[in-house]
């Protein structure tokens, strides 16, 4: 019978990332690929959760590499977005 249950609570499990830290009051989970950024629409569309309307600061060029989603202890969510780009860092 306690082998039911175990199997039970695997079945419930949805691949949602879950916010789950003590330490860190800022809850965040990353996303390496499979997204993309709309300018037109001002809209992202990460995988599993889907299009979201976004506020952009600037546009950008480049190869997107991650996407960090990120919980305050206000609950509001950020996203900052990883590009790189070709343009050389400057020197000291």
């Amino acid at each position: 019978m306690s082998n039911l249950h175990s199997l039970d609570l695997f079945r419930e499990k949805n691949g949602f990332s879950k916010f789950k830290s003590k330490e860190n009051q800022i809850e965040s989970f990353p996303i390496l690929q499979h997204y993309n950024v709309d300018f037109e629409n001002v809209t992202i569309n990460l995988p599993k959760i889907g299009e979201i309307k976004a506020v952009l600061h600037k546009t950008f060029e480049g190869e997107l590499k991650i996407v960090t989603i990120l919980k305050s202890c206000t609950g509001k969510y950020y996203i900052s977005i990883l590009v790189e780009d070709e343009t050389k860092v400057p020197v000291k």
